[in-house]
């Protein structure tokens, strides 16, 4: 293919590096597929750019298929790569579903991206959701906060539950008592609904100082509904992030979070994706990176009044 400016004179040498990877294979199609469950969270689109970026440095394209987390459109999304003969699926939705996925392995290479499943002989690349969790509540303990929400995505999203075990985690670690009732998981995606939500939980605890979002978009929710009931942030109610996504600093003020290395977890899944390729009966590798507290300015120390009332001091 020309362009005005020429043939893409890059092409081929991509292409035979493709050719190397997907030597095993037969009739190779070049492409890779990629399952996430929403692009409009930026976690996702930002992350959906960096396996682009990778695969198409070894010569591959990419199908990305979006799945809002729903079983059906799933096993659709699965259903149309297998059809268009894609050579290896980077597996990214919340939905985990072992036995749907033992049954794609059995077609073509797998690596799940965010998510693990230890039962199955699967690559795997995520953050060390637990300490990320442990990390965002110990920053705000630190500063003071002794009533602390959390918001996170539905039951079936495991990063989510493990964010909430170190949360939980953090706060036994400070002798301080697990609510339940501060705990609010979101059903689905939608920011307007999670507004909704975090919103009725700011109206039955006025008490509360802080909001652990389990990621950036339900921070920028979170915020939302503060200011909906003109609840000033971060002077009378600090909110944390999860991610460093694009996100994170379009919004005001601009977040505190806790970041995962997206780029380098998007290449390192395609990277484990070209080597189950080449070598199919290769071991099973979980890498597992290191997330990082990023200072902004949506977390501040409580008001006084609030810090005296919670701890009698």
């Amino acid at each position: 293919m020309y362009s005005k400016y020429g043939p893409p004179k890059a092409q081929p040498e991509r292409r035979r590096k493709a050719i190397n990877h997907a030597a095993d294979r037969y009739e190779s199609a070049y492409t890779l597929g990629l399952i996430m469950p929403d692009l409009t969270n930026p976690f996702f689109a930002e992350m959906a750019r960096y396996i682009e970026e990778r695969a198409y440095e070894e010569g591959f394209g990419t199908i990305v298929c979006s799945t809002d987390n729903l079983p059906e459109r799933t096993e659709r999304s699965i259903a149309m790569l297998q059809h268009n003969r894609v050579d290896g699926v980077i597996f990214a939705t919340g939905l985990v579903n072992g036995e749907i996925i033992a049954e794609l392995m059995a077609t073509v290479p797998v690596v799940l991206l965010s998510r693990d499943i230890p039962t199955l002989a699967i690559d795997s690349v995520l953050v060390d959701d637990f300490l990320g969790g442990r990390l965002a509540v110990h920053h705000l303990l630190a500063k003071g906060h002794r009533r602390i929400a959390v918001v996170a995505e539905e039951k079936s999203v495991t990063s989510s539950t493990e964010r909430i075990r170190g949360y939980r985690a953090a706060l036994e670690e400070a002798s301080m008592p697990f609510r339940p009732e501060l705990v609010v998981r979101i059903d689905g995606y939608r920011a307007e609904q999670a507004a909704v939500d975090v919103g009725a939980l700011l109206d039955a605890h006025p008490g509360i100082t802080a909001v652990f979002a389990c990621n950036d978009q339900l921070a920028a929710a979170t915020i939302q509904a503060a200011n909906e009931r003109r609840i000033a942030v971060p002077a009378a109610l600090s909110v944390m992030g999860f991610d460093n996504t694009s996100r994170a600093t379009a919004v005001y003020p601009p977040l505190t979070t806790i970041a995962q290395p997206m780029r380098e977890m998007g290449r390192m899944a395609v990277d484990l994706l070209l080597n189950k390729m080449k070598e199919p009966s290769s071991a099973r590798r979980k890498i597992v990176m290191l997330p990082e507290l990023i200072e902004r300015s949506s977390v501040s120390r409580p008001l006084l009044s609030v810090v005296s009332e919670e701890t009698g001091t």
